[in-house]
């Protein structure tokens, strides 16, 4: 599973977990959709992303986790970027929030 961690303060962004998530994903030509896991409501959008000369298709996942925003960037390399993140949101451990 390939994926990183990326958080992100609240300032000078939208205080609404929609609106972030909106803003986001346009940048990136996309419209993120919601979904819910374990009671966390999430944004998701799949995107291309350039890295080092190569692009890659990618689905990056938003939570509002207080303070911030966390967003969790998988690459799809054939594996499921949903099933993983679920696995991750209902993981007791959330040390990467």
């Amino acid at each position: 599973m390939d994926f990183d961690v990326y958080q992100f303060s609240k300032q000078d962004e939208p205080t609404v977990l929609a609106d972030y998530a909106a803003k986001e994903s346009a940048e990136y030509g996309a419209t993120a959709k919601s979904g819910t896991v374990n009671g966390l409501t999430y944004y998701y959008y799949d995107a291309t992303e350039e890295s080092e000369g190569e692009t890659y298709p990618t689905r990056t996942y938003i939570l509002d986790t207080g303070a911030g925003y966390t967003e969790l960037v998988f690459l799809l390399d054939g594996e499921t970027a949903e099933t993983e993140t679920a696995a991750i949101l209902r993981s007791k451990r959330r040390s990467w929030i």
